[in-house]
């Protein structure tokens, strides 16, 4: 979920039929009403059930009693808590050291293609998702420019989850 191009998480959220496997990652930088929005979309999630995991906050994670919490780029370490599911962002070689250090349950590796959410991102390319994915080990996933056009370029690649917004509402839009 992302603040700057969503309104309101509820709503986004309650649109996806509940056959459609999503997860949600909850990123929000307002601290005031953080845990309460995060406590209603986990509600929401829970009857889904779509796994909820909380964007660089393991506490706020246990708390509510959420799938897990995903670490982005800026956090190189991380009090591990066993109930909690672990996953980061990866946007280049430099963060192999971090993947390792973490010790991850899943990366998802980004942008992989042309995005419109960060026109500063360069997008990485399926040659760099072959090379990475033989150093990774752990599970996968792919997002950033996700969309059903590319998506048949992403088959026999060993992905284990792929996402995105503009994929999300494509698949809405059908």
């Amino acid at each position: 979920l992302d603040e700057n191009r969503l309104n309101n998480f509820e709503s986004f959220i309650a649109l996806i039929p509940s056959k459609i496997k999503v997860g949600v990652i909850f990123r929000i930088k307002t601290q005031k009403s953080r845990y309460k929005k995060a406590k209603n979309i986990l509600k929401i999630c829970k009857k889904k059930k779509f796994p909820f995991m909380v964007a660089d906050d393991p506490k706020l994670a246990l708390t509510l009693g959420a799938y897990g919490t995903h670490l982005s780029k800026k956090t190189t370490f991380t009090k591990k808590y066993n109930k909690l599911k672990y996953s980061c962002s990866v946007h280049g070689f430099n963060d192999m050291r971090r993947i390792k250090n973490l010790q991850i349950d899943q990366a998802f590796i980004s942008p992989l293609f042309k995005t419109t959410s960060s026109k500063l991102k360069k997008p990485l390319g399926l040659t760099f998702l072959g090379i990475i994915a033989k150093y990774i080990s752990c599970k996968y996933g792919v997002i950033g420019g996700i969309s059903l056009e590319n998506i048949r370029s992403l088959r026999s690649r060993n992905i284990n989850t792929l996402g995105g917004l503009s994929y999300i509402f494509e698949i809405l839009e059908k």
